[in-house]
């Protein structure tokens, strides 16, 4: 990949880069951006992505929807890497380059009036819709950074020491190491030869990743609503809104003192999100709770169809650990239907 001029070599896929060239990029700065309420993949690919376009000759920078949470500081404070600004809305017509999500209910404010250019994204494919010229690229893959490394090596751009580091913290926060079910052996490559490329060693990545583990699950000094929207994620399914936290338990306090504190908090945030009805999973001990709410009741009878009876009012309960992205959003949306 040695491409000292930073330009697309002969290994370019022929037309792709023109396809980009294509796009309407105006002549602001587009912004590269992932979901509201970011992880780690979220920022590391906007960062990476942003830096992939200004290489092919695009004026682009990365921003942030949100507040970097503890995980993304402690592996940027490590490594060095940089954090973008974060903006809370755009302006109508702002060029926009979405990352690690395809809803307008997870994206910035104001992306249903911006020019939309591209999608980059390893979920399914969501509500995004542009009447306009648009690039969209989803893989089924654990971690957006996997799909921006891929693309560096299609449009021949070389990848700096520094944007190795930016994509290697996305794959293994958001594969946990490569220990999440969502992992592909794509993942498992890409880790390996970023790593390789880096002198990193398995031995010290994992080091790493308990460090960044550690930071992820430490709550100390955060309200209960901190607790709750720290990665909280919104959804238009069925035409409803629909709020979805995914929670670690606290373990310095009893399971049910814990989930009665998170079931507190749901009427308020429902309100102030704007839902129909709000979900959390809260992973406690062995299984996941399911925790519901809507004044209708509505809530109750969408949640015990997907996952059963419920053990008390308010939370039903899996014995088994659920994936938000892979099993709580489709059994939701499956109940729905």
């Amino acid at each position: 990949m040695n491409n000292p001029d930073n330009k697309p070599s002969s290994m370019s896929i022929p037309g792709y880069s023109a396809a980009i060239d294509a796009l309407d990029w105006g002549g602001g700065t587009a912004l590269v951006i992932g979901h509201r309420t970011p992880d780690t993949d979220s920022i590391c690919s906007a960062v990476a992505y942003a830096g992939l376009m200004r290489a092919m000759g695009h004026d682009c920078v990365a921003k942030a929807a949100g507040n970097v949470n503890r995980e993304t500081k402690f592996i940027a404070g490590l490594w060095n890497l940089p954090l973008p600004e974060v903006v809370c809305s755009v302006a109508p017509g702002t060029r926009l380059i979405l990352m690690d999500h395809s809803e307008y209910a997870q994206a910035v404010e104001g992306a249903g009036q911006a020019r939309l250019l591209q999608v980059i994204d390893h979920h399914g494919v969501g509500d995004i819709r542009e009447t306009n010229l648009m690039l969209y690229k989803a893989m089924p893959v654990g971690s957006t950074c996997t799909i921006v490394y891929h693309s560096f090596l299609e449009f021949g751009i070389s990848i700096s020491d520094e944007t190795a580091r930016v994509l290697l913290a996305g794959i293994i926060s958001d594969t946990r190491n490569l220990a999440k079910g969502t992992t592909t052996a794509m993942d498992v490559a890409v880790r390996s030869a970023l790593a390789d490329r880096l002198g990193m060693t398995d031995e010290y990545l994992s080091t790493v990743f308990a460090g960044m583990d550690r930071a992820a699950h430490d709550i100390s000094g955060m309200s209960d609503r901190e607790i709750f929207l720290a990665n909280y994620k919104r959804y238009r399914i069925e035409g409803l809104a629909i709020g979805i936290a995914s929670i670690d338990g606290d373990p310095s306090v009893p399971a049910e003192e814990f989930l009665d504190r998170m079931l507190r908090i749901m009427p308020e945030t429902m309100v102030e999100q704007g839902e129909d009805m709000i979900f959390a999973k809260v992973d406690i001990g062995r299984g996941t709770y399911i925790l519901y709410y809507d004044p209708s009741g509505r809530a109750r009878d969408i949640a015990e169809k997907a996952f059963g009876p419920s053990v008390r009012p308010g939370i039903c309960h899996s014995a088994r650990n659920l994936s938000r992205k892979t099993a709580v959003v489709p059994m939701i949306s499956r109940a729905l239907k």
